[in-house]
């Protein structure tokens, strides 16, 4: 899996590379090592970028939130960098809950080599903390 980000907290705490493979923290949620966390707090845009081990045919991108959720404002399909797709924009409804898994149906089936969060971290006060990207892979 390769790896990108706007900032990360630290380079071993709250680390980028926290993003990768199945959730660390959840069913936990706080300010916590084992998630992504950007470098500041309530700054505005920040992303993060997967780019997974093989190609997959996808129904949805799923994300876990595990500190102040609701910060993702965009999820792009940058399996080819020069050319990103917006596959969803807008504003999750924000929640009282100290964790969230996010999943953004697509509306077909997509073959997905990366993706991109982008978050606003203005929107929801305080560390926004990702655990980890994935897919769901389309029926068959």
């Amino acid at each position: 899996m390769d790896l990108k980000f706007s900032s990360q907290y630290d380079g071993s705490r709250n680390a980028a590379h926290d993003v990768l493979g199945p959730p660390d923290v959840l069913p936990r949620s706080g300010d916590l090592d084992g998630a992504w966390a950007p470098r500041e707090t309530n700054k505005g845009y920040e992303w993060v970028s997967v780019r997974f081990a093989a190609p997959t045919a996808a129904s949805a991108v799923v994300w876990a939130e595990t500190y102040n959720p609701g910060a993702v404002v965009r999820v792009d399909d940058v399996s080819d960098p020069s050319n990103p797709v917006a596959l969803w924009q807008g504003r999750a409804t924000v929640t009282s809950l100290p964790a969230d898994v996010a999943q953004v149906a697509l509306v077909a089936p997509r073959t997905i080599s990366a993706i991109r969060l982008v978050l606003d971290t203005r929107l929801v006060a305080g560390w926004n903390e990702i655990d980890a990207i994935g897919l769901i892979p389309a029926e068959r």
